[in-house]
């Protein structure tokens, strides 16, 4: 009697075993998707997934010092662009996400205005944008955040990028720093 009672009950520790491991990584998988996902790009990598747009009269540059690395939109009576592409994963197409970007524009009288934009990958339609203006930068400003309501992305792959426009005929720049995009579901 003695080792059917033995080989019974090691049976029953190897299905509670075999169950424990084989529900672990749901209850990992459920964890991770009540937490959402997160992506940043703080430019210190340099610029092979930057993208730069400048028509004439503007100029789009990375500027690399020992304490940050990040791009300048230089622009004169024009608009410059930079961003990169983002691919969420896990993707859920009920997730809502949001996008910020820092910026920095050169000190004293502006006006700055212009825009962060996600926009989808795969067809280039706008999925949000999120206007900014400055009239009047203090000088030794520090660094702003311009962050996007909430979006639902169509697919996996988004374009984000933040868009200066200078309508003066003074040469202006504006530093940009820092993507983060963040889901949840």
């Amino acid at each position: 009697m003695k080792p059917i009672k033995v080989i019974f009950a090691m049976l029953i520790i190897l299905a509670c075993t075999a169950a424990f491991f084989v529900a672990t990584p749901r209850i990992a998988q459920a964890a991770h998707l009540q937490s959402g996902w997160f992506f940043e790009d703080d430019m210190e990598n340099g610029w092979a997934p930057w993208e730069c747009w400048e028509p004439p009269r503007s100029n789009c540059y990375r500027v690399s010092t020992s304490a940050n690395d990040y791009f300048v939109l230089d622009t004169f009576n024009s608009l410059a662009t930079v961003g990169r592409k983002v691919t969420i994963s896990p993707f859920d197409s009920d997730m809502s996400c949001k996008a910020t970007m820092f910026i920095k524009p050169e000190s004293g009288s502006a006006p700055f205005s212009g825009q962060l934009e996600v926009i989808d990958y795969n067809t280039w339609n706008y999925i949000k944008i999120k206007t900014f203006t400055y009239i009047y930068v203090p000088f030794n400003g520090g660094w702003n955040t311009v962050t996007t309501t909430s979006w639902t992305p169509p697919d996996p792959d988004i374009f984000v990028r933040t868009v200066f426009n200078n309508p003066t005929t003074n040469d202006k720049e504006l530093q940009v720093d820092l993507l983060r995009v963040s889901c949840t579901w």
